[in-house]
């Protein structure tokens, strides 16, 4: 299944329209199209792509509200990175003066990244390879609390899913700004202990309890700020998780590929359970995705 959407330029003038399968962006369609459409990151956390929807239906995977507020949101904003349709739509970017300011759309900088798996590394220098990026991201087995980096080396870093398997969480943070310019940002995306007791195990980042070590958000957030940091945001992702895994499974009921495909990869047999155990963990609350923007306040 396909929904037809009508393309405008910035100032209204009738652009182009392009077809967009089911599960897919507009913003992905649109460059494997060879439009070209206004981005940056292409992952929801610039606002490169900020577009106005004038007419239909989308649905947005998550996204940094850095990127778009939520009176943005309001306001029939949205971004085309993270948007797929669920009825033909008018999309139109927004003007110049609406943008947020970027030193480039097209970001000029080097990228390194750390785990503890080698074979995570080699799976992502390969496919760093068949992107034509190797020389500008690296990828090294190491220690997330024995960082192989200078201090201030760094202008900014992200972290997704890692602090669930580390139990000092302040020596893991300590670490992260200890590479970080004074005043760089930090983002995390985590799975943090909610109010509805234990998990079940296998969970996708532990087989069993003991090696889990999940804390509260309250928790996340008192390590981070004594760890030298000032949180600047810090939202409950769960709806957001929720329309994920609805819109993955409209895919596959249309006919299309399942979106996320890393659990079946990595856990093999395992992976049923491990999406059951997580879906219900959710469901009661005994885990909590969260997202958490923060920065370098202190030397």
């Amino acid at each position: 299944m396909k929904h037809r959407i009508s393309l405008n330029k910035p100032g209204g003038e009738r652009w182009t329209g392009i077809d967009v399968p089911a599960g897919r962006t507009i913003l992905e369609t649109a460059l494997s199209e060879g439009i070209d459409y206004p981005h940056g990151c292409r992952s929801g956390n610039c606002g490169g792509c900020k577009s106005h929807l004038i007419s239909g239906e989308v649905e947005m995977s998550p996204y940094s509200p850095f990127a778009l507020t939520e009176e943005e949101r309001g306001r029939d904003l949205i971004l085309a990175c993270r948007s797929v349709p669920w009825s033909d739509c008018t999309v139109q970017p927004v003007e110049a003066d609406e943008e947020a300011v970027h030193a480039s759309r097209r970001l000029d900088c080097r990228v390194a990244g750390i785990d503890l798996t080698a074979e995570f590394c080699d799976v992502s220098r390969h496919l760093t390879a068949l992107l034509g990026l190797e020389e500008r991201v690296s990828f090294e087995q190491g220690d997330a609390l024995a960082m192989p980096y200078a201090d201030a080396a760094f202008d900014g870093a992200y972290s997704m899913n890692v602090s669930m398997n580390i139990a000092d969480k302040r020596a893991l943070y300590r670490g992260i700004h200890r590479v970080l310019k004074p005043g760089a940002r930090l983002g995390l995306s985590e799975v943090v202990q909610g109010p509805g007791g234990e998990p079940d195990y296998p969970t996708p980042w532990a087989r069993t309890a003991a090696s889990s070590f999940i804390e509260t958000a309250d928790e996340t957030r008192a390590n981070l700020v004594a760890s030298g940091f000032a949180i600047e945001s810090l939202r409950d992702t769960t709806e957001a998780s929720f329309a994920y895994a609805a819109r993955s499974r409209a895919v596959v009921e249309a006919g299309g590929k399942p979106l996320h495909r890393a659990l079946p990869l990595i856990h093999g047999a395992l992976a049923e359970e491990i999406m059951a155990n997580t879906g219900r963990a959710l469901r009661e609350r005994s885990t909590v995705p969260i997202e958490v923007f923060c920065r370098k306040v202190r030397k």
